[in-house]
This record gives structure tokens, sequence and C-alpha cells, in this order.
């Protein structure tokens, strides 16, 4: 049973990235069919969506001279012989796509008893509610694929398995160390202080504390750089007899929380996950950083007092390990940010959690939650969508809010406000810079950073519209179409109302006069094995899409 749940948790993330990114298919009254010169796929559906998020049974046809049906391993193998590309990319997807669903079927596995658990309780904690998404993202080929940890890194530092584990300590020297904060960061020693509340351990003098994920520690060492630095004690290598602070990483798994420290910590990692290699890159990070001054300036505090309802972790410092020519180590990068404030009577629970599909052919999270549906999508509109959107048009300032950056705070279930976390794709456009460049010094052109109206349609379209308020309205509607469609319609007059605001409503106005938009080809992406992180352009991954909430309801049909 568990191995047929997670062949189709695999199947549906795959086939919604994929049928986003082709035309050679059509949907009849219960499968799809895919068609290819030599062979066409019969995939029977759960579920057909107006949103591209569809859900299948996992039967799967293959139709050649004759129809038979086939099993998701042959499926994968003959599905990417289709496409074009060199032998060793197809063969590498095929791996990452299969691996991704033995992940899975570990996963739910190992974490039936502790979800089904969980699930059922009226309020979850913050790390809870991180390590239970347990499916990952709901439109990739190969959503938990891991390829560089083994089975028992796994089990240590995969949020899904809800471990804890201590933090790993370097000493560096001084002069290969780069540290950088941002302007009004008023803890510039916070590796100091940290590593005294961790370890109770005095700091040789000379040296400077610097914290590594253990994974990543254990990749570090063998380089060489780590072998002349550890041999002439440029390193030194803390042994910690005992130490305060355990951390559990969230659903990016990179970042960790503890409740015992007062940041979280992100980490670069040599680790491929979804479509890049974990490697912090020092241009995302001074973004990040950069976003603490710009909500300090009048124009960041102002966008602050109007939109009560928003919150930001910020992420005021990060360092790096220097290398012999004093440049950064991007496989060294760690970088902190504020952590979750807890309030009485408030849940804080990451929207793709909240998104998620059932597992174990149970119920959502809003079918145990009791809510209503229709109330719990106006208060997404107001308290969650608003603020991010009043952001990019009003303000200039653009959030990457897909929904695994946004985390819902929760009353009775109800969203109440929102808090952003990953600064590092913050970008601003012509009238955010111009606002801001006189008042934060890093607010520069050349940064890459300052986009045209174009790019950031094309962006925020994507993560605010695509990913998070795709899946808000999939999971609220789980397997009624009926109320899909009303809540699409919902949504179109709630955009409409949007565009009577007093300025350039440019990202709304894209969404409702538009028959297609532009989303990320994830699928692509894999298949040509590209690191989305490096590229110059990221636009260059992205498709059209035939947008549903094109206000021409007579237009929105397949």
């Amino acid at each position: 049973m568990l191995n047929s749940l997670a062949n189709i948790h695999s199947l549906n993330p795959l086939m919604n990235s994929l049928l986003r990114e082709i035309n050679n298919y059509e949907i009849r009254e219960n499968y799809i069919l895919l068609n290819f010169d030599k062979e066409s796929f019969k995939l029977e559906l759960e579920y057909e969506s107006s949103l591209y998020l569809h859900r299948f049974t996992g039967k799967i046809v293959s139709i050649k001279e004759q129809a038979r049906e086939i099993s998701f391993e042959e499926f994968i193998k003959s599905l990417l012989k289709h496409f074009e590309n060199d032998q060793q990319s197809t063969t590498q997807l095929e791996q990452r796509i299969l691996e991704s669903r033995d992940n899975i079927q570990n996963i739910i596995k190992e974490k039936e008893l502790q979800y089904k658990k969980l699930m059922d309780q009226s309020s979850l904690s913050f790390l809870e509610a991180e390590q239970l998404l347990l499916l990952g993202h709901n439109a990739h080929p190969c959503p938990k694929s891991k390829a560089q940890f083994s089975e028992k890194d796994q089990r240590l530092y995969s949020p899904e398995y809800s471990n804890k584990f201590p933090l790993k300590w370097l000493l560096i020297k001084k002069d290969k160390l780069f540290k950088n904060s941002a302007r009004n960061f008023q803890e510039k020693n916070w590796n100091e202080n940290f590593f005294i509340k961790d370890l109770q351990q005095d700091i040789k003098s000379g040296y400077s504390p610097f914290p590594m994920h253990p994974w990543q520690f254990n990749i570090f060492k063998e380089t060489e750089l780590f072998k002349k630095y550890y041999d002439d004690e440029t390193i030194l290598v803390v042994d910690a007899l005992h130490q305060n602070c355990h951390f559990g990483a969230t659903s990016s798994l990179r970042s960790l929380y503890s409740e015992n420290y007062d940041y979280m910590l992100k980490f670069s990692l040599s680790l491929q996950i979804t479509n890049s290699i974990r490697h912090l890159q020092e241009v995302e990070v001074v973004r990040g950083m950069e976003v603490c001054d710009v909500m300090d300036t009048k124009h960041g505090r102002k966008f602050l007092e109007k939109n009560k309802n928003f919150k930001i972790l910020n992420e005021p410092s990060y360092m790096a390990i220097l290398d012999g020519k004093n440049k950064l180590r991007i496989d060294t990068i760690v970088l902190i940010r504020e952590n979750i404030e807890t309030q009485e009577n408030i849940e804080q629970v990451v929207l793709s959690t909240i998104n998620q599909p059932s597992i174990y052919q149970n119920k959502t999270f809003f079918d145990l939650r009791k809510v209503d549906k229709r109330k719990w999508f106006q208060l997404y509109l107001e308290n969650i969508l608003t603020p991010f959107l009043n952001a990019a048009m009003e303000f200039g300032i653009l959030y990457g809010a897909h929904q695994q950056n946004i985390i819902v705070n929760l009353k009775n279930s109800y969203p109440e406000s929102v808090t952003f976390r990953d600064c590092q794709g913050t970008g601003y456009t012509e009238l955010g810079f111009e606002k801001m460049k006189d008042h934060v010094s890093s607010l520069k052109r050349e940064n890459g950073n300052i986009v045209s109206y174009e790019m950031a349609k094309t962006l925020v379209g994507y993560y605010l519209f695509i990913n998070s308020t795709f899946s808000t309205i999939s999971a609220l509607s789980t397997t009624d179409q009926e109320l899909e469609r009303e809540l699409i319609s919902t949504m179109i007059t709630f955009l409409e109302d949007y565009q009577k605001k007093e300025f350039d409503t440019f990202l709304v106005d894209y969404f409702l006069e538009n028959k297609s938009v532009k989303q990320k080809g994830n699928f692509l992406c894999c298949f040509q094995n590209i690191n989305e992180n490096t590229q110059s352009d990221p636009t260059k991954i992205y498709t059209k899409l035939k947008n549903p909430f094109f206000r021409n309801t007579n237009e929105r049909s397949h």
C-alpha cells in the first residue's frame, strides 16, 4: 500500500510539472493522453484541475501496437526516451525521479503514526509544521531527491524524520574569516556570543568561532583548503563535550531552528535539491542582508505601517571562510535569520504544509480543522496575498513569496497575518529603487535585483500566484471541481477590485488581461540539469501557461 502511495505522490508532481511545459496531450473524461510519435500514455485521473494540479490514480497504460498497463518505473524510463537530450542527462533524471520516489516511500512509512497524530491536533508548533511537509514541491519531477545523502544522512538531517542535532564548531584565524552585517544590526559579535552560549567555552585569542552544519563539515574537511588550514592551524576543530543548542531542519533542509537560540541559521550544503546545488551565493546573501536596511528606510517603514498583517524574518548577517586568495568559499557561507516570534493563541504554519494533499488517503489540513473553506480563502486574500501585492505594486519591493517562504499566522485555524522568510530573492522595481537608492548603499543596478516590470510580472507572478495561490485554491477545493471554479471566480473578483487602487496595478493587470502567463519550467530545468541558482537570467527556464485568472471566462477551458 505504501509503495503504491509513494508512486502516486511521485507521479502527481512529475505530471503537474510536465503538463505545464508541453502541448502534446489531451484531457479526456477520466484520463490524460500523452501523445508521442511512436507511443502514447494513458494516465487515469482521480481529479482534473484547472490549475494544473491534477491528481492521478497511479494507473498508467502504454499504447504502441497494443495497450499495456505499465509500472511507474517503466513509465519513467519510456517517457524520458521521448525527449531529445544526451543519454547521461536522461539517465541522471531517471535516477533522481526514482530516488525521490524511494525517499517518499521511506518517509511516509516512517512518519505514518506521527503524521496522523500531529494532524489530529488542534495546533502545531512551528517546527512540527515545518517537518510535516513530507511530499515537497507539488509540481516538480523529483521533489524529494537528495542524491548526495546516504540513508543515515537522511535520517539525521532531513526534516521529515524530526531529528535534532548539534552544530559543528570551528575556530578560524580572524584574517581568514569574512563577516558582513546590515547597517543597523546591533549584535555584531553574534557568532562569539552564540559559541559561548552553546559550548560554554572561552574563545582562543586570535580566533573567531564559526558554526557549520555537521554534514557540510564532513564534506568540507575533505577539501584541500581545509587540509591546508588545519595543518597550519588556521582552522581549529572544536571538540565539544556538551552543547546547549540542538537544531531541527526546517522544510528547506539547510535552514535550522532551535528554540534555545535567538536566530535560525541557514547553511550552504553541497547537495542537489530540486533545481540547484544548495550553495549560498554571495550575491544572494548580500541581497538578503540588504532587506534589513531597506525595511529600515522611511519607504520600508511606511510599507510595514500600512500592512500591519505582514511580518518579515530579516537576515542581518552572514559569514564565510576566505580561501588562499581571500575570496569567499561559497560552500562555507552561513547566515543568521531572525527567529520566529511565538505568540499566544497564534499558530505559525508554513503554507506548503497547509496545502499538502492528503498523504494517507484520509483528510487534508482543511478537512481536519473543519474550516469554512470560502471564509479561509477570503482571509487568505486579505491577510496573505494583499500585503505581497501591496509591496510589489505600491512600494516596488518584490518578495519571492512561494508557498515554502510563507508562514501563515493562524488564529483558530484561520489566517490572521503572514510572516515572510528567505529574503535572498528580494528584488525591486524602478519605483522601489528610486525611493530607496539614496538611503541603502548596497542598492545598485549592477547587483542584478533591480528588475524591469516585465521581469517582475514573471517572477512574482510565478511565486505568488502560480506556486502559492494555485496551490491554495487546489488544496481548499480538494476534489470538488465546483468549489475550485468558485474560488477561481472569487480570485478574479478580488483582482478586479484591486485594480481600482490608485497606484499602478501592473501585476494584477497581467493576470486579468493575458490568456497566458509564465511559469517556472521545473521539468525542463531538471531534464537539462540546469543549476537555477547560477543562471544569469532566471526567466530563461520559464514557459507559457494558460491563465485560469484571465477575466474572460469563456477562455478558461483547456
